[in-house]
């Protein structure tokens, strides 16, 4: 993946705005919202796969958006950190 973080995220939580397919870019007009992703198990490297739950931080988020097969990439300003799929 091109991109990634400048340092490996460590923890059991993340949150930042996320850009589903469809969507425009964080920083191209349009809505953008927050995720909040609750890892199953403390991470220890950026670069692993991982599973976890998803969800919008604000409760008049499109959270119907969150279905099974959604593809989804997770940014740093214009930088993208991960992407992920909801199963």
């Amino acid at each position: 993946m091109s991109g990634g973080r400048l340092t490996p995220f460590v923890g059991e939580r993340y949150s930042t705005i996320a850009c589903f397919d469809g969507w425009p870019k964080p920083w191209e007009e349009g809505q953008h919202w927050s995720v909040v992703i609750d890892f199953d198990n403390q991470r220890s490297s950026n670069r692993e796969p991982s599973d976890g739950s998803i969800r919008f931080l604000a409760e008049t988020a499109p959270h119907e958006t969150l279905s099974p097969g959604a593809r989804f990439e997770l940014y740093e300003g214009r930088r993208c950190t991960a992407i992920g799929e909801v199963l």
